[in-house]
Parts: structure tokens; sequence; C-alpha cells
């Protein structure tokens, strides 16, 4: 996985510096499936919302209206945090450079 993957997001581009994720329940009740919503992103992953709070991280929805209303921030991902959340993910797409 890449240092970006499961970081959070610069100053520059977040404020808040949230690490960006997409919420699957709104996804599906739109009749989006993750499958089809992320085929174009190699390394796609999910994560149980509860297993990120256990590890005392907040999650909150960032709506950006139409242009992505399923768009969500993780905040207090450290790099130490972000080694467990790599663990708990679960990847929905692998990349090309991923071997079984």
């Amino acid at each position: 996985m890449s240092k970006g993957a499961f970081s959070a997001s610069s100053r520059s581009r977040d404020p808040y510096e949230g690490m960006s994720v997409d919420l699957l329940t709104p996804l599906l009740r739109d009749g989006l499936t993750d499958k089809g919503r992320f085929d174009e992103y190699p390394g796609a992953a999910k994560i149980r919302v509860g297993d990120l709070r256990l590890l005392g991280l907040q999650i909150g929805p960032d709506d950006r209206g139409e242009e992505d209303k399923y768009h969500a921030n993780v905040w207090g991902v450290t790099d130490t945090l972000r080694k467990r959340i790599l663990k708990l993910a679960r990847l929905t797409k692998k990349p090309d450079d991923v071997e079984d």
C-alpha cells in the first residue's frame, strides 16, 4: 500500500486534515453498489465505522453537495493508527501490483 493510503489529507486540501472516505450505506440506499462505484479505483477498501471508532477516531459527513454527497472524513489519523487501519481494511479491488 502506498504511504498515502489511510492517511489524513494535507491542511491545504482539507483544513481539518481528515482522511477521505465514502459512506457505503447511502451509496447502497441510492442503488450504487460499492463494486460499480469503485471499479475504477484499484485499492479501494471497506472499513467498518465501528472499528475506526474503537481506535478513537471520529467519523462524520463532509457534504460536498451533489458533487459527492457520499463523502465523509475520519479525523485523528496518525502514522501509528494508519498501520492499524490497514490491518482492518478489506480490499474491494486489488491493485495490479498486489498478489493473492
